[in-house]
């Protein structure tokens, strides 16, 4: 290898492409994600309230089966069911606020995962809003609705064209 002759040597890495700061539709996008953790943890509230109509479901269910219900066997299965949604909102906070913050660097890996994983919460708050597979207790059909329509405004903009230059100078290694 020779040296050039005014003692520079050769650049093989040519600059970052694309915007340095993040554009608008994006910025809205992570400010919407911030926004779909505070009503996941909002989401759970109903939880507090569903006691009874847990109660009555475990109830049901063991004795559909023909198993003997005893009151310690439910109250245990109505604590287990109220933690297991408090762990379940607890991660889906998490996972938005992840979300916003890997997408708000232009990770596209984040894009990516913030499309499947919004596909999956829109999919799945609907469902709750139809009241399939759980009962309708309080304002937490309406949060899964509000979270569902987040999920959908917040898929719309983070797949913008304005986006893609960011997502591409932020994501090579």
């Amino acid at each position: 290898m020779t040296i050039p002759p005014d003692g520079s040597w050769p650049q093989h890495e040519s600059p970052r492409p694309g915007p340095v700061t993040r554009p608008a539709p994006l910025s809205q996008a992570v400010k919407l994600m911030y926004l779909g953790a505070v009503l996941a943890v909002l989401s759970l509230i109903p939880l507090l309230f569903m006691g009874n109509a847990l109660r009555e479901a475990i109830v049901e269910a063991l004795e559909s089966t023909g198993q003997t219900t005893t009151p310690e066997l439910v109250d245990a299965g109505v604590a287990v069911a109220i933690a297991f949604g408090f762990a379940i909102g607890l991660i889906g906070a998490g996972l938005w606020v992840v979300m916003a913050v890997f997408n708000g660097r232009g990770r596209k890996w984040a894009r990516v995962t913030a499309t499947v994983l919004g596909v999956i919460g829109i999919l799945v708050n609907l469902t709750s809003f139809a009241g399939v597979g759980q009962p309708n207790v309080g304002f937490g059909p309406i949060l899964g609705l509000l979270s569902a329509i987040l999920a959908g405004a917040v898929l719309y903009l983070i797949w913008r064209p304005a986006n893609n230059l960011y997502y591409e100078a932020n994501s090579r290694s």
